[in-house]
């Protein structure tokens, strides 16, 4: 047997398996040493879908009863995949029509996890669930962390964040959806205020406390996070984006699991 493979689109395909010399099989036996590549030389600022196909040429030999051999060919396409050097700062891979996702745990985001989950319970926008995915936001190249954006929600109005006021240790506002999404970035009145809360060694939406606001069509929430727990929801972000790369308004789920 022997196996090859061919790129379509802005691809290159590598070598042959097993340098591209047949190997010998018996019957019920496998290999799991050969290798297949393809590259994609897509440019700064780029994207480019591409479909590897995969083809298998053989022949089956019979060593007793004088049977003759039989040639046999396979070729079947691969995933298509989308390549692309706008997401962080190397170019990468994704398989397409993959939603991206950001996955949350309560074990080890605490609070921050609570309130998303919380929102995405009770707010009529459903924000970040199937069906009611967020977007990407697109980067301001003078504000990059969206600082402003994040300011509107916490700082500035009317209603600046109460830090400290509901006795959460190194109290932070954490804002959902987040200011790195289009739907995120709210005027702070308009969020409702909660506090996510610890109970019996348990983080629940149960124990979620409403502070302030309670129309559930509101375009947001602003939750004491402990300020540890919201630096490390927020890595988590950054780093799903450029896992999966979410590339700027596209969109993406959030995940929250034990």
């Amino acid at each position: 047997m022997a196996l090859n493979a061919t790129c379509s689109g802005q691809c290159t395909a590598g070598a042959p398996a097993w340098g591209g010399a047949p190997v010998l099989l018996k019957n019920g036996q496998g290999r799991e040493d050969g290798t297949l590549s393809y590259s994609s030389s897509v440019g700064k600022g780029f994207d480019t879908i591409v479909q590897p196909s995969y083809h298998v040429i053989g022949t089956i030999k019979t060593v007793t009863g004088g049977g003759r051999p039989v040639n046999t060919r396979l070729d079947w396409p691969g995933p298509k995949v989308r390549c692309d050097d706008k997401v962080g700062s190397w170019p990468g891979c994704i398989v397409d029509g993959h939603t991206a996702n950001v996955t949350y745990h309560r074990s080890l985001y605490k609070g921050a996890a609570v309130a998303y989950e919380w929102a995405q319970k009770n707010l009529t926008g459903n924000f970040g669930t199937p069906g009611h995915l967020l977007n990407r936001w697109h980067v301001d190249p003078l504000d990059p962390n969206a600082k402003g954006r994040r300011a509107l929600t916490c700082d500035r109005g009317p209603y600046k964040f109460p830090r400290g006021a509901t006795g959460i240790p190194n109290d932070s506002c954490d804002e959902y959806p987040f200011a790195k999404s289009v739907q995120g970035g709210n005027d702070g009145a308009l969020c409702i205020d909660i506090t996510p809360r610890e109970v019996n060694g348990v983080w629940d939406v149960a124990n979620v406390q409403v502070d302030r606001g309670t129309p559930p069509n509101a375009p947001c929430i602003r939750a004491h996070v402990d300020d540890k727990d919201n630096s490390a929801a927020g890595s988590e972000f950054g780093s799903a984006v450029t896992s999966d790369r979410i590339m700027e308004g596209e969109e993406f789920e959030v995940i929250i699991d034990a």
